[in-house]
């Protein structure tokens, strides 16, 4: 360096100082390092605030329990033992399931997936128990319209209609799943009138 540029002396500064724009990059560092647990909630629509949502990790958490439970039930019926995993989880899963404030949360982090499962036939063919369907096509019908990309991706699609199509199924149940196959058919096929 030339001797005409000032050098900075900071010794007279006490040693625990902190200078205004360190304060400012530990803030930015800790922002960033909590963005992972940030989600856009309205794909920019509300001027690109994020939220942040701490309930992620227990929707992940009912997402597994619900997969696992599946999995228990499916082993069970093909060892000819009751399928009772799902329905001792049931009321359990319909108190988070039900949360409108969590919809989206929910469908983000793939519970429609679980449901399409706990909505599968056994390995026997038989149906899944009449609580479980009922229960879970009702809270599917709180979701709303489902993006397409979110029916190809879950199966809830497919499940849905294979309830609706089973001849064991309930003409409640058969009448809520008609109902649902219609909505997803407005989200595939981009149509906002009912044509009957």
């Amino acid at each position: 360096m030339s001797d005409d540029v000032p050098q900075n002396d900071f010794s007279d500064y006490p040693s625990d100082f902190r200078w205004d724009f360190d304060v400012y990059l530990e803030k930015k560092k800790a922002e960033r390092s909590q963005s992972r647990r940030r989600r856009s909630r309205n794909n920019g629509k509300d001027g690109g605030v994020d939220i942040i949502n701490d309930d992620d990790g227990a929707i992940a958490a009912l997402v597994e329990t619900m997969k696992e439970a599946a999995k228990d039930d499916r082993t069970a019926n093909m060892e000819a033992r009751p399928a009772l995993r799902k329905r001792m989880l049931l009321r359990q899963v319909k108190a988070m399931l039900i949360r409108a404030d969590m919809a989206e949360a929910m469908i983000e982090n793939g519970v429609l997936s679980a449901v399409s499962e706990w909505l599968a036939p056994l390995p026997d063919k038989s149906l899944p128990a009449l609580e479980i369907r009922t229960t879970m096509l009702k809270i599917l019908r709180s979701f709303g319209r489902l993006e397409t990309s979110v029916l190809k991706q879950s199966g809830i699609g497919k499940a849905v209609m294979f309830l609706y199509k089973h001849p064991r199924e309930t003409k409640e149940n058969k009448e809520m799943a008609g109902k649902l196959i219609q909505e997803y058919s407005k989200s595939i096929f981009n149509l906002e009138t009912e044509y009957k």
